[in-house]
């Protein structure tokens, strides 16, 4: 209804990825938010749906917390570099944030964190769901390291859809798409969401 592809990027599980890769009227990308031994975000983005449930089954589920949101047993370094044997775009979710879940902070030296950013093929630089100042952060880190820039809404309910977006001139393609994403073709535009409503949001989930 709104116009827009959709990426579901669940942290550590798939099932709402897949569930939408099935449906043929919906431009969408198959992606995963993963939780790594450090507590910090990474996306990942495929270029198709079996190569997202290869990594899931392989790569992820072997290294699982007891809990949806628990970080993975394995490091960033491994994630990113075990993502790499499938065909996929790599970017670090919200770098800059108020908590350890973005990859910049104390938990990360600067040459590690240089080696970590060198890996991989962007950063998210505007997501409706983090503050304005930390969004800012993320757009000068993104300009810096001249590399992919993403948006998202990081939406916890259908009324978040669309608050920030990543876009690209063209037809509504997913391997053009993640091509243009990896070869530094696309925009981002939005703005951070109520700040009330995202936090009414969480606690509501929390609770479920």
């Amino acid at each position: 209804a709104l116009g827009i592809g959709i990426a579901v990027t669940d942290h550590n599980e798939i099932r709402g990825a897949l569930e939408v890769d099935g449906d043929p009227g919906v431009l969408s990308i198959p992606g995963i938010e993963i939780t790594s031994r450090e507590g910090s975000h990474l996306l990942v983005y495929f270029y198709d749906a079996e190569s997202l449930e290869r990594f899931y089954r392989v790569d992820v589920v072997p290294y699982m917390g007891d809990g949806v949101m628990s970080s993975l047993s394995i490091g960033m370094e491994e994630i990113i570099e075990r993502s790499r044997a499938y065909r996929s775009v790599v970017v670090f979710a919200h770098p800059y944030c108020a908590a350890y879940t973005g990859v910049c902070n104390i938990q990360f030296p600067k040459e590690r964190l240089n080696n970590l950013m060198a890996a991989v093929d962007g950063v998210e630089v505007i997501n409706a769901g983090n503050l304005n100042k930390w969004n800012l952060k993320c757009a000068v880190l993104g300009f810096n390291l001249n590399k992919a820039v993403t948006g998202g809404s990081d939406a916890h309910a259908l009324n978040h859809l669309g608050r920030a977006v990543t876009y690209m001139p063209g037809d509504a393609d997913r391997e053009a798409f993640l091509d243009a994403v990896k070869e530094c073709r696309v925009k981002v535009i939005g703005k951070e969401m109520n700040f009330f409503r995202k936090m009414t949001t969480n606690s509501s989930i929390s609770v479920k």
